[in-house]
């Protein structure tokens, strides 16, 4: 049974300086791998100790995640996409940027599974966007 584990990197330091492009890699459950490329700026922006709300809700980063996986395919094994986490994760210190990773699990359309679940998460930006991923294609 095919299946493939996502892959998470976050390249250069946990935290980098505001500007700093870095990449982030997840593959679908056919082995595709899509790489975001997000360098920071004013989409990124906010001050978790001064502001007293977060720039996008919870509930609009959810909805906004979900549609955008309508088109990350599942392949034949996988029946569905659903969301299992919601966290964000500071990307910059000075000024502090921020994301959210929407974090989905795809479940088989077979009775019986062998092996972790494929999953996928989706980075979004404090504006709402979502960086245009390159996708390599897996060789069939």
């Amino acid at each position: 049974m095919k299946f493939s584990i996502t892959i998470l990197v976050l390249l250069l330091s946990p935290v980098f300086v505001a500007g700093s492009p870095f990449s982030y890699f997840c593959a679908t459950p056919d082995g595709d791998i899509w790489t975001f490329e997000i360098k920071t700026d004013s989409s990124d922006l906010w001050n978790s100790t001064e502001d007293k709300s977060i720039p996008i809700s919870v509930d609009k980063a959810k909805n906004l995640a979900i549609r955008y996986m309508e088109n990350v395919p599942l392949g034949e094994t996988m029946d569905r996409w659903e969301l299992t986490s919601i966290s964000i994760k500071k990307i910059a210190r000075a000024p502090e940027c921020w994301i959210y990773l929407v974090h989905f699990d795809a479940f088989p359309n077979v009775s019986a599974w062998n092996g972790p679940l494929p999953w996928f998460e989706v980075p979004l930006r404090m504006d709402g966007s979502i960086p245009k991923p390159k996708i390599e294609l897996r060789e069939k």
